[in-house]
């Protein structure tokens, strides 16, 4: 079995039309979902460092670097 991967099915489905047709799209538009994370970001106040989802607070750990909340899983790298 292949490895599975996150695409943008928004690119893929604009491909698709430009390409093939119409004919496809809807098999994209009804896949499966895998995975969607909430968005959020990395709040810096009074010395401390949050999420702006689940409010962990990340001042002593400096995982703020990361692309995803350790708690929550949230998307820290923005839109």
């Amino acid at each position: 079995m292949s490895e599975v991967r996150l695409i943008d099915a928004n690119a893929l489905k604009t491909e698709f039309l430009r390409k093939v047709g119409g004919d496809f799209a809807d098999i994209i538009d009804n896949a499966p979902t895998v995975e969607e994370r909430p968005q959020g970001e990395w709040i810096y106040s009074q010395g401390s460092l949050k999420c702006s989802r689940c409010g962990y607070d990340d001042t002593r750990n400096h995982k703020a670097n990361s692309n995803f909340c350790p708690n929550c899983g949230a998307d820290m790298r923005g839109e």
